[in-house]
């Protein structure tokens, strides 16, 4: 049975407490809230512009932030020039090489993990936090028990229509939807790295995102790991704004049409099958047949429109994810 989150037991509590007992456990809330210690970190790579702009609504946060951490992954643009000139308090790490989004994750929490922090606030460098996204995160964590083992934010493109949905739990059959919808926080199993807040606590029990993976999974990886010891919760309060540059809502190796991007769809299916290899039984069977179904479509349509280069790339990722995925199952069973 899911827990209920504070908000939602508050109107039974109110019955059985004084008005100033609630007065005063909601300052202690807001105090608890102004005193967490949150480290952001952003991972960026040759997009300066839109850096700029993440990193200019993280500094309006109404919820001030401990730190701003920037992992520059050996940007070319003139990005580590910007930061040093306009963005003086923000840390920098700056890679030998490009390490993708999971590279600099990984890097990122690593340091964070050695250091005294109790929460982890993962942004995009393009994409752009309302000015409360923060502060209804930890309000959203501090209400809820038990304790979140993540909390993500809504996110949406340039339409308001949201994208980066989240991993929804599956809730008991005795449990009404709206109980949760009405409060704006449904229980998860994982989410993207789009404003995910993660208690340090639990990142250091599971460690940091496969950097291996480079690009796409790394964050649904690691919040199903952090979702195995609990669920993380959906904050629909906090909005985080995400504009689609390449026109498609999710990957789609079949719809995509720049030829420059198809080369990196070889991490798109190896990272999710060695990720339904490490987590089996995470996604569901409803899940499971409709990912199953994608790739066979995949294949038949490549195929009659001789798509070589496409087909090759899809191959070459099956065959990787079930070799890394392989790999890994062997080594634990070792």
């Amino acid at each position: 049975m899911i827990p209920e989150s504070g908000a939602m037991r508050c109107d039974k509590a109110k019955a059985r407490r004084s008005p100033i007992i609630i007065l005063i456990e909601s300052q202690i809330g807001v105090c608890m809230q102004e005193q967490a210690r949150v480290i952001a970190i952003v991972v960026t790579w040759n997009r300066q512009e839109l850096l700029r702009r993440c990193l200019t609504a993280l500094e309006a946060q109404t919820t001030a932030i401990g730190a701003i951490f920037v992992i520059d992954n050996a940007c070319t643009d003139g990005t580590l020039e910007m930061l040093r000139s306009e963005f003086p308090d923000v840390r920098i790490r700056t890679m030998d090489k490009n390490t993708g989004g999971a590279g600099g994750w990984a890097e990122g929490l690593r340091i964070a993990q050695q250091e005294d922090w109790d929460f982890a606030w993962l942004m995009d460098d393009d994409a752009w936090a309302s000015p409360d996204a923060l502060g209804e995160l930890l309000e959203g964590y501090a209400d809820i028990q038990p304790k979140p083992t993540f909390v993500c934010s809504r996110v949406v493109d340039e339409t308001n229509e949201t994208i980066n949905s989240p991993a929804l739990l599956a809730l008991d059959s005795g449990v009404s939807w709206d109980r949760y919808l009405s409060s704006g926080r449904l229980p998860l199993n994982a989410c993207s790295f789009v404003s995910a807040l993660i208690p340090m606590k639990e990142s250091r029990r599971v460690g940091i995102p496969l950097a291996h993976y480079f690009l796409w999974m790394d964050d649904c990886e690691y919040t199903l790991r952090l979702s195995g010891m609990g669920p993380g919760w959906y904050i629909a309060t906090s909005l985080v704004f995400h504009p689609r540059p390449f026109g498609l809502r999710n990957p789609d190796l079949l719809l995509e049409s720049n030829a420059k991007r198809i080369p990196i769809y070889k991490h798109f299916f190896s990272n999710d099958l060695e990720t339904r290899i490490r987590h089996p039984g995470r996604f569901g069977k409803r899940w499971t047949i409709s990912y199953a179904n994608y790739i066979r479509r995949c294949f038949w349509v490549l195929i009659a429109g001789g798509e070589w280069f496409k087909l090759s790339i899809l191959t070459k990722g099956i065959a990787l994810g079930i070799w890394r995925g392989a790999r890994w199952r062997f080594s634990r069973t070792h």
